[in-house]
């Protein structure tokens, strides 16, 4: 895949979308610190992450706070309505090594053999998160079985 087609590919569309949003959520943040008059208020603001507020102010659905990954929500029985959209945050933060040319590399530390070769980053992904009302019930797929003694009747046993 060209350099072109990963620029153009929906995944790298939202994540510059995402980070848009986010870099103006960071904003308001820092705004709020700022203009907090108590220390509980600071508080409140500088633990707030990105996600939080992304969770809160943008993807509040009616008050409906309850999101989990596709994975998360099969493990507890439900499925995912057909149709339904996922929300996007940042994910956990992964660590990653790009290959670089020596020439490219930075002299002014010392480097280990690793180091030369590797330039090591910190890469936060898109997670995909489903909101508690784009969940159904799993339906059971075998019916259920009719007790042995009915069974025992209907064949004359």
């Amino acid at each position: 895949m060209e350099n072109k087609d990963k620029k153009n590919s929906k995944y790298h569309q939202k994540r510059l979308v995402l980070s848009s949003i986010s870099r103006k959520l960071k904003a308001i943040r820092q705004t709020n610190i700022d203009r907090a008059k108590t220390e509980d208020k600071k508080l409140f603001w500088a633990t707030r992450t990105i996600n939080d507020m992304l969770m809160m102010y943008l993807y509040n659905k009616g008050g409906d706070l309850d999101f989990k990954t596709f994975h998360q929500w099969k493990q507890d029985g439900k499925t995912i309505k057909k149709g339904a959209k996922a929300v996007t945050v940042w994910g956990q933060p992964t660590q990653g090594k790009h290959r670089i040319k020596k020439e490219d590399a930075p002299q002014d530390k010392k480097q280990t053999q690793e180091d030369e070769d590797f330039l090591k980053y910190e890469f936060y992904p898109i997670c995909y998160l489903f909101s508690s009302a784009d969940v159904v019930e799993k339906k059971p797929i075998i019916k259920e079985i009719e007790p042995l003694q009915e069974v025992k009747e209907v064949f004359s046993l």
